[in-house]
């Protein structure tokens, strides 16, 4: 009932049974909590200090209430952990190899951790711990909240399908695998939350849902690229309406990546594509590389394309046609022209001194090129003409090189280098190098050393394969071939994919499938042979089992009944792979059984599982196997048994548990109570098996065929709104805005009709569409701009078709007031250390345009160089570098259209803040006898930005009285000793504090060799003595020797001519004995003193209750 509780000191298991248990008390968990087999659900866990390990094959479910795992508890193991109730609070660790699925609820992690596979069907992920998803990372729906950052290190990476909206709030998403993001549903960044894509990491983007940031108190939203983001696959519009900062590159191969606050393409940034970047709602700052392509292509800049003295605009020419075989950069509005144009002919092109290429078309221009390259050697000549940017007159002196196609053949699986250079020349003798054109089909390939290329096979392929390559000498002269693979088959070995552990009774036999578990790329599986070892055999709880048998009424036998490997029969039918257990059992014996499964080659593989044999559970029984089903394509859910109670029959009062699994991922299986049901994924048409099973701590199973019969499907276009210059010809690909699952673009047909026109004559508009290609043609009679409607039919081979209609806008070809400070920004103040931060106000408020239709862009700049400034998006951003405090002034500049301008200048100041002392390089072990002593200098070990060595403070403890330490807050020298019966290994811990408390803790381990019984006589001198140093006079070092017959606190300072303190050595106990010390000729702030006559003083305490203390002076030269 309510309050109810369990709790755990020792140790509770769950084990045989692999079934499902709902543990409805209040669980406190303070020992060991082990699932061994089956489930297990949780109801509510309090304050719990355990440990929990779920082993592989069994599910942790915490359901409806709360969940608190204190700081010393512990989840683990390759076992499901699933997420479904109100709140689950890590203070402790979760170190699970398994999935980690969260379904619902609030799920915390207040502590760093790792989990290998995260899987979020709903809930939310919150919490201050930095959290590292090792392995896949699946994220279906759901939130993700916190204020520290969650690492994906996965290849296997997605941001899912649901149509629900996905929130990240304050945290940061660090991506260093590859992140698909799919799907229609928005993504929203709250809170200054941030997606992070680091270098050498991919985040494709294959969804027209959009990225938004919240407004409103505080503004959240950023995006950092610094590897590659890719928009593919999808052909609408993808909005992003945070703020983005690409160093990495932007590739648009699809579609359109439009962008509504601020994007940054710094200077090591590249934006490349063949679609279309819409930054007419942004503040676009361009300082890096602008590519159209990709290869060769045209990329469409919707609004200004702004340019710096340090961006460079990158084209490539293979051909006279612009888009196809020359790249051409497309900019609907204003290109501010700036930097470097630079071209490159390639793939064996040379260009007639006659042809023109227009490899930028704007609506105008501003400025032009600081610098107009091309290939080495080479002269052209370029300008600016009908809103366009012509070069023309190439000629390039230097011969392009030679390329001739390779043939190779290699074995399958195994990497080969490819020389593609030999056969491969240059007319000028120019030194080459070579690149990958298009990847092969089957294999991957990568560029070695600049000449060679290693390709690597598909795993199990073999065949034909090709690829193309570039061959370029150092003036980019360029020439492709082709690459012909020939790949050898090889035999590859069988791999078993995890035998399953098996339970039965000792009345039935039991029988497994093994061809269902194992997989071989070369071989079937009737050309395998499989065998099978009993290993072990031991009762349940590793104890003989007792058994009585009545002889006569008074009288009883005892008898140990053991259990040994014949105990388990196991036969395999050479020609099913049908594997059948027999066994007989005394309550429960449980045997370990190998599995090993061989090629003809000779080739093998094994796995191990366990065999457990009961003596008095019945296994359920099928009574009426289910038929197999077929549907057609996109039709279902298809119930297949209403209840699976008139499937199976059970002889055992233990409720049965079904559980059904699809072997084809592409249909899937709904348990819904007892009702079992199958669907297929959408457009999939196919056939597989579905196994379903029944339990009550034994398994039977039952399977059937599913087959999804194919259904033709209506192809689906979503065609983007057209717009031109009315002089000019729009060409519009409409296979890329078209999708048939069925059919390939290539058999679908095409028409279009102009429904209306502003000019009052539709006719005006033409549209053709070539028949093979599929590429639209748009063009108008002379000075009929206006706006037209036209719809576009597609049609498949099956007479299914669709249709889109789209808005095209043909334009004609096109005083200005400077803007104002209307609210100038406030002074700034910051803590140091907490770069970045923002200025307190939006530019938009800052600054006004009195004229309308005015896009203001924004730029920044700062009188000192470690006080940085850059726009985001509507704000400003200020960074410094750490521990730096002080004042500069930024200047906040606003430029119309027009190029007038505004400024504003702010006043930056950022406060010291105390920094704690920082230890390293302090020795992490000392080792010396029990009769000596051992100095180090901790200042050499401390440092602090604020604070001078001599006014930090130290502290020390050992964890044995018996190692004696004293420390010269002079000078910073520690001295460690020890008692002279002392000897072996103990822990000194020192601790740095500075005047604001702030401190650091490191340990040394000490150890103390003991003094042998032979120098325990010999070593305890009768009186004390202070020697003279050696050598004398000395240059720089000196030794002093000095001894003790008992153990006593001993200072030993050195003195100049005037009696003035230079360098205190000692003041520490000692034990009896002889002992040392050494002066290199520094004093106490560390600095060398000069040649001369010093004096060497050792003050003593009291030897005894009559001798209270005594001194010994002596004289030593220093000469250099």
């Amino acid at each position: 009932g309510t309050g109810s509780k369990l709790i755990n000191n020792g140790t509770v298991s769950k084990t045989q049974t692999t079934g499902n248990t709902t543990i409805g008390l209040e669980l406190h968990n303070r020992g060991a909590f082990n699932i061994n087999s089956g489930s297990i659900q949780l109801t509510e866990t309090r304050d719990s200090t355990g440990t929990i390990q779920i082993d592989s094959g069994t599910t942790l479910e915490l359901l409806d209430g709360s969940h608190k795992f204190l700081e010393n508890a512990r989840i683990s193991g390759p076992g499901l952990l699933v997420i479904s109730g109100d709140s689950v609070l890590f203070d402790g660790t979760y170190h699970g190899t398994g999935e980690f699925r969260i379904d619902g609820g609030v799920v915390t992690f207040d502590q760093p951790d790792t989990v290998q596979q995260l899987s979020m069907n709903g809930g939310t992920l919150n919490g201050n711990g930095a959290l590292v998803v090792a392995g896949a990372f699946n994220w279906l729906d759901g939130d993700i909240e916190g204020d520290s950052d969650i690492r994906l290190k996965s290849t296997t990476a997605m941001i899912g399908t649901s149509s629900n909206v996905k929130y990240i709030r304050d945290r940061t998403v660090i991506n260093e695998g590859s992140l698909v993001w799919s799907g229609n549903a928005d993504l929203r960044l709250n809170r200054d939350a941030e997606i992070i894509n680091e270098t050498g990491a991919t985040l494709t983007v294959q969804t027209d849902a959009d990225v938004l940031k919240e407004f409103g108190a505080p503004l959240g939203g950023l995006i950092t690229n610094r590897g590659t983001l890719i928009k593919s696959l999808s052909e609408g519009t993808t909005t992003i309406e945070a703020d983005l900062q690409n160093s990495g590159e932007m590739a648009i191969r699809s579609g359109t990546l439009r962008f509504n606050q601020q994007i940054v393409n710094a200077g090591s940034g590249i934006i490349s594509g063949t679609d279309t970047l819409n930054v007419q709602n942004a503040t676009f700052t361009n300082n890096g590389v602008v590519r159209p392509g990709h290869p060769v292509g045209s990329l469409r800049v919707v609004n200004d394309l702004p340019t710096s003295i340090s961006s460079v605009i990158d084209l490539e020419i293979q051909g006279v046609t612009p888009g196809f075989t020359y790249d051409q950069l497309q900019i609907n509005s204003t290109a501010f022209l700036g930097g470097t144009l630079k071209f490159s002919v390639k793939s064996g092109f040379t260009p007639a001194l006659t042809d023109t290429f227009f490899v930028m078309t704007y609506a105008s221009y501003s400025g032009a090129f600081a610098n107009v390259t091309g290939p080495g050697g080479s002269t052209f000549s370029s300008g600016y003409k009908n809103n366009r940017f012509y070069i023309t007159n190439i000629n390039l002196l230097n011969a392009a090189p030679v390329a001739l196609d390779d043939a190779f053949t290699i074995l399958e699986d195994h990497p080969s280098l490819l020389n593609v250079l030999a056969n491969d020349s240059d007319p000028d003798n120019d030194p080459l190098s070579v690149s990958v054109v298009t990847s092969p089909a089957h294999g991957t390939v990568s560029v070695v050393a600049d000449t060679s290329f290693l390709y690597t096979p598909a795993a199990n392929f073999f065949g034909a394969d090709s690829f193309d390559y570039e061959v370029s000498d150092p003036d980019n002269a360029t020439n492709i071939a082709t690459v012909y693979i020939t790949v050898q088959p090889a035999n590859d070995p069988p791999v078993i994919t995890t035998l399953p552990d098996i339970t039965f009774d000792e009345t039935e036999t039991y029988t497994i499938d093994l061809d269902d578990f194992v997989s071989d790329a070369d071989h079937g599986d009737n050309e395998l042979s499989w065998s099978s070892t009993v290993l072990t055999a031991q009762k349940q709880d590793g104890k003989p089992v007792t058994k009585s048998e009545a002889m006569e009424p008074e009288v009883a036998t005892i008898e140990l009944v053991n259990v040994d490997t014949s105990d388990l029969q196991i036969s395999i039918d050479p020609a099913t792979h049908i594997a059948s257990f027999t066994g007989s059992s005394v309550g429960l014996n449980v045997f370990t059984v190998r599995f090993a499964v061989s090629d003809p080659v000779g080739f093998s593989d094994t796995d191990t599982i366990s065999v457990t044999v009961t003596g008095t559970l019945s296994p359920p029984v099928l009574v009426n196997p289910i038929s197999d089903a077929v549907f057609n394509e996109d039709s279902g859910p298809v119930v297949v048994a209403n209840d699976l109670n008139t499937v199976f029959s059970n002889p055992e009062t233990t409720p049965l548990v079904f559980s059904a699994v699809s072997l084809n991922s592409n249909i899937q299986t709904i348990l819904q109570g007892d009702q079992l049901s199958v669907v297929a994924s959408q457009n999939y048409n196919g056939n597989g098996t579905v196994i379903v099973s029944a339990n009550n701590t034994i398994s039977t199973s039952d399977t059937f065929l599913v087959t999804v019969l194919s259904v033709n499907d209506r192809p689906v276009v979503n065609l983007p709104n057209v717009a031109f210059p009315a002089d000019d010809i729009y060409q519009l690909d409409l296979d890329n805005f078209v999708i048939d699952v069925d059919n390939p673009d290539a058999v679908l047909l095409w028409t279009a009709q102009v429904l209306t026109s502003t000019t009052g004559n539709p006719n005006d508009l033409t549209i053709s569409i070539d028949p093979v290609s599929h590429v639209a043609a748009f063009s108008v009679t002379s000075g009929n701009f206006g706006t037209y409607s036209a719809r576009f039919n597609v049609m498949d081979p099956g007479g299914l078709s669709a249709a889109d209609t789209i808005t095209v806008s043909v334009t004609e070809f096109f005083v200005n007031t400077a803007p104002m400070v209307v609210n100038p920004v406030p002074d700034a103040q910051f803590p140091e250390d907490a770069s970045p931060k923002r200025l307190p106000a939006k530019l938009s408020d800052v600054f006004f345009d009195p004229d309308i239709n005015q896009t203001l862009t924004f730029s920044v700049s700062s009188n000192r160089s470690d006080i940085v400034a850059i726009v985001l998006g509507d704000s400003v951003q200020i960074s410094y570098p750490r521990d730096f405090n002080g004042s500069g002034s930024v200047f906040i500049t606003a430029t119309d259209d027009s190029s007038a301008t505004a400024s504003d200048t702010v006043q930056v100041t950022i406060l010291p803040v105390n920094d704690p002392p920082q230890i390293s390089g302090l020795a992490q072990q000392l080792t010396f006898p029990a009769n000596a002593f051992v100095t180090i200098n901790l200042w050499i070990a401390v440092s602090d930005p604020e604070t001078a060595d001599s006014l930090l403070s130290y502290s020390f403890s050992s964890t044995n009285d018996s190692v004696l330490f004293s420390f010269n807050a002079a000078n910073g020298d520690l001295t460690l000793s020890a008692h002279p019966a002392f000897g072996g290994t103990a822990n000194l811990f020192v601790t740095v504090s500075d005047s604001q408390n702030a401190s650091a803790s490191d340990t040394i381990s000490v150890t103390v060799q003991p003094v042998s019984g032979i120098d325990d006589v010999v070593s305890i001198p009768q009186s004390i003595a202070l020697h003279q140093n050696y050598p004398n006079p000395f240059n720089p070092e000196t030794t002093i020797k000095f001894q003790l017959p008992v153990a006593t606190t001993v200072r030993l300072v050195i003195y100049n001519m005037l009696g003035q303190q230079v360098r205190e050595l000692l003041n520490t106990a000692l034990a009896a004995g002889y002992h040392s010390a050494r002066w290199n000729g520094f004093d106490d702030r560390g600095n060398p003193v000069t040649s001369g006559i010093y004096f060497y003083r050792m003050e003593i305490a009291g030897l005894n209750e009559t001798v209270t203390g005594q001194h010994l002076i002596r004289k030593m030269i220093l000469m250099k």
